[in-house]
Protein backbone atom coordinates (compact mmCIF):
# COMPACT_ATOMS: atom_id res chain seq x y z
CA UNK A 1 0.00 0.00 0.00
CA UNK A 2 2.75 2.62 0.89
CA UNK A 3 6.03 2.26 2.08
CA UNK A 4 5.21 3.49 5.93
CA UNK A 5 4.08 -0.08 6.07
CA UNK A 6 7.20 -1.84 5.40
CA UNK A 7 9.73 -1.95 8.51
CA UNK A 8 13.14 -3.35 7.36
CA UNK A 9 15.72 -4.66 9.83
CA UNK A 10 19.03 -3.57 8.38
CA UNK A 11 21.03 -6.04 10.34
CA UNK A 12 19.28 -9.30 9.24
CA UNK A 13 17.26 -7.83 6.10
CA UNK A 14 13.91 -9.09 7.06
CA UNK A 15 11.07 -7.35 6.18
CA UNK A 16 7.92 -7.04 7.83
CA UNK A 17 4.55 -5.37 7.12
CA UNK A 18 3.30 -3.30 10.35
CA UNK A 19 0.08 -1.76 9.57
CA UNK A 20 -2.38 -4.62 10.30
CA UNK A 21 -5.35 -2.21 10.26
CA UNK A 22 -6.42 -3.48 6.91
CA UNK A 23 -5.20 -7.46 7.34
CA UNK A 24 -7.45 -9.86 7.03
CA UNK A 25 -9.70 -8.32 4.63
CA UNK A 26 -10.75 -5.39 6.43
CA UNK A 27 -9.42 -3.51 3.60
CA UNK A 28 -12.50 -4.51 1.77
CA UNK A 29 -14.57 -3.02 4.31
CA UNK A 30 -13.13 0.47 3.66
CA UNK A 31 -15.48 3.24 2.90
CA UNK A 32 -13.33 3.28 -0.43
CA UNK A 33 -12.57 -0.94 -0.25
CA UNK A 34 -8.60 -2.28 -1.18
CA UNK A 35 -9.74 -4.59 -3.51
CA UNK A 36 -5.95 -5.60 -4.33
CA UNK A 37 -4.64 -7.93 -2.01
CA UNK A 38 -1.09 -6.85 -2.72
CA UNK A 39 0.55 -5.08 -4.91
CA UNK A 40 4.10 -5.68 -6.06
CA UNK A 41 5.19 -1.97 -7.23
CA UNK A 42 8.25 -1.10 -9.21
CA UNK A 43 9.63 0.59 -5.67
CA UNK A 44 9.31 -3.29 -4.03
CA UNK A 45 11.04 -5.10 -7.39
CA UNK A 46 13.81 -2.89 -7.10
CA UNK A 47 14.43 -3.43 -3.59
CA UNK A 48 14.71 -7.44 -4.69
CA UNK A 49 17.86 -6.45 -6.40
CA UNK A 50 19.72 -7.50 -9.70
CA UNK A 51 17.95 -10.52 -10.20
CA UNK A 52 14.29 -9.05 -9.57
CA UNK A 53 11.25 -11.37 -9.57
CA UNK A 54 13.76 -14.05 -11.02
CA UNK A 55 16.25 -14.62 -8.53
CA UNK A 56 15.99 -15.20 -4.58
CA UNK A 57 12.64 -13.98 -4.44
CA UNK A 58 11.32 -16.34 -7.30
CA UNK A 59 13.27 -19.32 -5.46
CA UNK A 60 12.18 -18.56 -2.07
CA UNK A 61 8.50 -18.41 -3.63
CA UNK A 62 8.56 -21.87 -5.08
CA UNK A 63 10.29 -23.35 -1.91
CA UNK A 64 7.33 -21.80 0.12
CA UNK A 65 4.45 -22.95 -2.17
CA UNK A 66 6.49 -25.93 -1.37
CA UNK A 67 6.10 -26.22 2.23
CA UNK A 68 2.52 -25.43 1.95
CA UNK A 69 1.63 -27.91 -0.08
CA UNK A 70 3.49 -31.34 1.89
CA UNK A 71 1.84 -29.42 4.98
CA UNK A 72 -1.28 -28.93 4.02
CA UNK A 73 -3.25 -31.07 6.36
CA UNK A 74 -1.42 -29.41 9.53
CA UNK A 75 -2.22 -26.20 7.31
CA UNK A 76 -5.68 -26.89 7.15
CA UNK A 77 -6.36 -27.85 10.50
CA UNK A 78 -4.42 -24.60 11.81
CA UNK A 79 -6.45 -22.02 9.79
CA UNK A 80 -10.04 -24.03 10.72
CA UNK A 81 -9.49 -22.22 14.35
CA UNK A 82 -10.77 -19.19 12.21
CA UNK A 83 -13.75 -21.01 10.87
CA UNK A 84 -15.27 -22.21 13.77
CA UNK A 85 -13.88 -19.73 16.29
CA UNK A 86 -13.48 -16.47 14.18
CA UNK A 87 -11.58 -13.27 16.00
CA UNK A 88 -14.44 -11.20 18.02
CA UNK A 89 -13.82 -7.94 15.91
CA UNK A 90 -14.54 -9.74 12.42
CA UNK A 91 -17.67 -10.63 13.93
CA UNK A 92 -18.97 -7.43 14.81
CA UNK A 93 -20.70 -6.47 11.69
CA UNK A 94 -18.68 -3.61 10.44
CA UNK A 95 -19.01 -3.89 6.55
CA UNK A 96 -17.96 -0.37 6.07
CA UNK A 97 -14.58 0.73 8.35
CA UNK A 98 -14.12 3.63 9.07
CA UNK A 99 -9.98 3.20 9.15
CA UNK A 100 -8.23 5.19 7.17
CA UNK A 101 -4.66 3.96 5.44
CA UNK A 102 -2.65 5.30 8.60
CA UNK A 103 -5.65 6.30 10.64
CA UNK A 104 -7.72 4.38 13.65
CA UNK A 105 -10.63 2.39 13.89
CA UNK A 106 -13.86 3.18 14.59
CA UNK A 107 -14.45 1.95 18.39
Amino acid sequence: RHLDNILIDFFSGDIVHIDYNVCFDKGQRLKVPEIVPFRLTQTLEAALGLTGLEGVFRANCEAVVGVLRRNKDILLMLLEVFVWDPLVEWTRGDFHDDAAIGGEERK
